[in-house]
């Protein structure tokens, strides 16, 4: 009974991250350059360490077509990456909790040998990281499907920064070469999924109503 009862909390969370149960209200055009159909990132700020070269940080068209939107995806590579961040800050939100999405892509070598490093969406002081929603089996060398992750975060303030990050590190500490931690994204979006301004409040409530 207390197995069953703690498998409808994860199903319920599940849901809830994924937009179930909840009236979403886009505000994606709150978003400035969501797809980067600029063909550039305007409109999003860039960091990673001084001194630091890139071999590639921007915008192009070579992602999986059938999967990406838009013409233009934004990605970063080199052979030993760096901690990265592409980053907004939104305005002028109404309060309470939103779940932010971004399809991301990236790949193992051509020995198969996987590129995972702590690529992850985040929102507030929140993320998800790609290796905890996505198995590893995107054996491909470069043009592999993008997938969409999400976060959730609460809006106290009316503004939220939001973006991706990325590192070498891998999920047991070790740190990798070869690519690992590099990525393309595509398609931003964020929604408001409740006017509670807690995120465990939210939780808390729908899995109090799906139990009732």
């Amino acid at each position: 009974m207390m197995k069953n009862f703690f498998l409808r909390i994860l199903l319920l969370m599940g849901l809830l991250i994924a937009g179930g149960g909840l009236q979403a209200q886009d505000y994606t055009s709150s978003l400035t350059n969501p797809s980067f159909e600029t063909g550039n990132y305007k409109g999003w700020t860039v960091t990673y360490p001084s001194g630091t070269t890139l071999t590639w940080c921007g915008a192009n068209s070579d992602a999986d077509a059938a999967t990406k939107t838009g013409t233009y995806i934004f990605g970063i590579w080199n052979y030993n990456i760096p901690e990265f961040e592409i980053s907004q800050t939104v305005s002028g939100l109404p309060n309470g909790v939103y779940k932010v999405s971004v399809d991301m892509q990236m790949s193992a070598t051509s020995a198969g040998v996987s590129r995972l490093g702590g690529q992850r969406v985040f929102a507030g002081t929140s993320q998800t990281y790609y290796r905890e929603v996505e198995e590893e089996d995107f054996l491909g060398y470069d043009n592999t499907p993008l997938h969409a992750i999400s976060v959730l975060s609460s809006v106290t303030n009316g503004t939220l920064k939001l973006g991706v990050r990325t590192d070498p590190y891998r999920s047991d500490g070790t740190t990798g070469v070869n690519g690992v931690g590099w990525f393309k994204i595509d398609n931003f979006r964020l929604q408001l999924i409740s006017k509670e301004e807690n995120v465990i409040q939210v939780l808390r409530k729908e899995l109090q109503a799906k139990l009732d």
